[in-house]
This record gives structure tokens, sequence and C-alpha cells, in this order.
């Protein structure tokens, strides 16, 4: 089963930068191991999506909406990974996150 989100180029690239962490972390029980091998399988379909608009993005694009498709277990554990987050860099950042996070919580109802 897939999820579709479809979001804005910004929140793409800022998805990405916040998943970038996940290679970082050690994990120490089963749960976080599994945790962690689905996250960086989304880290690396978002990464790629990322770069990919950041070569062709131009001014018009900015607003336009792209569709990222995702596992169900990978939408899963990304809006339980995004719940733990609490502090951001900047509040364009925390906007967006919220935005994904919301997305991903009526997705998985």
């Amino acid at each position: 089963m897939k999820t579709e989100l479809k979001l804005n180029t910004d929140a793409i690239i800022v998805l990405s930068k916040l998943l970038s962490g996940v290679y970082l972390g050690q994990p120490l029980t089963t749960l976080e191991r599994v945790s962690k091998c689905v996250l960086m399988d989304v880290f690396d379909k978002v990464s790629a999506k990322a770069k990919d608009l950041q070569r062709k993005q131009s001014l018009f694009d900015s607003k336009k909406k792209v569709t990222l498709s995702l596992k169900f277990h990978q939408a899963y554990y990304l809006y339980e990974f995004i719940k733990d987050i609490e502090m951001f860099d900047n509040d364009f950042q925390a906007t967006q996150i919220r935005k994904i996070f919301n997305l991903l919580d009526q997705k998985l109802c």
C-alpha cells in the first residue's frame, strides 16, 4: 500500500536536511535498528528528489507541488520520527515540518 504526499519544493528540501542525521545515530534496540533502516530508505528517496528539484528549480516552480510516494511502513516511521523532534533551526523549517506531520497524520488514519 502506497502513501502519496503532495509537497512543495521547500518542504522536500527541509525534510531532506532533517533526515540527513539518520545515518549518525547508533541504534541500541531492535526497534531502533528497524526504524533507522526504514528511515535510511526514506532519506535516500527524499534526498534524490531534493537534488533533482534543486537542479531543475526555477522561479516559476516554487509553488508547484511535487508527489512523494512512500510505502505505508515508510510513512509510518517518518511520522514517528517527526513526532519526536522538538527543536528546529528556524520558524520556516518548523512550519514546513509541521505541514508534513499534519499531512502524514491525515494519510495514516
